[in-house]
């Protein structure tokens, strides 16, 4: 188990010392001390932490007027549509194909939406 030493030297600047054993930390700080004139000598030990990465997914919109408000046109080659579905958006297994709410088969920006799987 590694060891931190953390000391003022005699001229006041802040200091560290890792070692690997305790006994080494024991040394190394009675040396800071007794020859070095250290003040401030502490000891810790230092056990790790263990930790684990996760994506991360952060949404960034681009800058809206606040007046404007888009509504986007269904394609020609698709039915508008009212409420969550129209029924005719849907193919012969009655799965949407990824087609938004509002008729867009990708969405306002130009990116697929979410995707049905059954």
């Amino acid at each position: 188990m590694e060891h931190l030493i953390r000391f003022t030297t005699a001229e006041g600047i802040d200091g560290t010392h890792m070692a690997a054993t305790l006994d080494e930390a024991v040394a190394f700080a009675e040396r800071i001390r007794n020859t070095e004139g250290a003040t401030e000598v502490r000891l810790h030990r230092l056990t790790e932490v263990p930790i684990e990465f996760k994506p991360y997914y952060r949404i960034e919109v681009g800058a809206v007027d606040a007046g404007e408000h888009h509504q986007p046109s269904p394609p020609a080659h698709l039915p508008a549509a009212h409420g969550p579905l129209a029924p005719s958006a849907l193919d012969h297994e009655g799965h949407s194909g990824d087609v938004h709410a509002d008729g867009d088969p990708q969405g306002t920006n130009g990116r697929r939406l979410f995707s049905r799987v059954t």
